[in-house]
Parts: structure tokens; sequence; C-alpha cells
């Protein structure tokens, strides 16, 4: 449930990297900035007033999709959180029961609840361990 909770983030963090790898114009262009002396540094050019430049909706280029599709997800996630929308009111959050599905216990067969119980209580006899808790058993 984590792993779902954390996996619809990826979308945020994912689009401004993308902006920013695709807005390098040396990886597109062969703009190269020269060194003359040893100490000097390596200017890459890249900028973020830059790459916001190339993000014009009439003349779209290579980076401005990621920026376009991460600017229409915070829009409608901010729309739905304030109107409401896409909220099921029906849904109790408490419940972890998938669509009316009795407890794992309850769901077993006969002869397979058996063999759980049995080796519940040979874990118990011989080692001194329960997985289950007393009233779970």
């Amino acid at each position: 449930m984590l792993t779902l909770d954390l996996v619809k983030w990826i979308p945020f963090i994912m689009l401004p990297m993308a902006f920013w790898q695709l807005g390098n114009r040396q990886i597109f262009e062969s703009i190269v900035t020269e060194i003359e002396f040893k100490g000097d540094i390596l200017m890459s050019s890249h900028y973020m007033s830059s790459a916001f430049t190339h993000m014009d909706p009439t003349f779209m280029t290579y980076n401005s999709g990621p920026m376009w599709v991460l600017i229409f997800i915070v829009l409608f996630k901010i729309i739905c959180y304030c109107t409401g929308w896409g909220e099921d009111d029906d849904e109790d959050e408490g419940d972890q029961l998938v669509e009316g599905l009795s407890d794992y216990y309850d769901a077993l067969k006969d002869t397979d609840r058996s063999m759980l119980v049995g080796h519940e209580t040979e874990l118990a006899y011989k080692y001194g361990v329960k997985t289950f808790s007393d009233e779970r058993f």
C-alpha cells in the first residue's frame, strides 16, 4: 500500500527533471564554451531562463512536453482537491477488504484450515513461537 501511495508522485518528480535534461542546449546543438586557461570552469550555458524560453505553447519544442504535462497534472490535482471531484464517499478507508471479500481464514477450505491450525500448533509446541495472535487464532 505504501508503494502504491508513493508511485502516484513519480510524475511530479520525473517531469521537471526531464524538462531540465531536454533543456540542455549542448545535447541538441554544438555550442561549447571554450576553456582558455587550465583553471577555467567549463560553462554549459544551461540555465533555467534559457530552458523556459523554449516552453512557448505556440512553438512547442523538445522540452515543452514534460513541463506542460506537469502543469496540467498539477492543475488537475488542484481542481480535484478544491471541488472534491473523484473522491468516493462510500469507501471506508479503514476497511482493507476488497469488494466485500471475507477474511483469509474464513475463505480457506476445511483441509487448508486444519493444516493451518496444525502448523500453528506445531510451531507453538516445538519452538514456542506463534504466527497468529491469540484472538486471531
